[in-house]
């Protein structure tokens, strides 16, 4: 939230999006279906952030 107001987008959202990249990111993959049963969240929510927190945090994906 250094970038952008908590008015912007929910924080709770954007948890669960940071929560489900980390994951990824430690090669510990859960998908994204898994996490939102796992918390009763509509797994869409995590999938519609995820490029905002990637993009914020000024992320490289590279396909090796």
């Amino acid at each position: 939230y250094l970038q952008w107001s908590v008015m912007e987008h929910h924080p709770k959202h954007i948890m669960l999006t940071c929560v489900y990249a980390s994951c990824k990111v430690e090669e510990n993959h859960v998908s994204a279906e898994e996490l939102g049963k796992g918390i009763q969240q509509d797994h869409q929510i995590i999938l519609n952030n995820e490029m905002i927190v990637l993009k914020v945090c000024h992320f490289h994906i590279q396909v090796l």
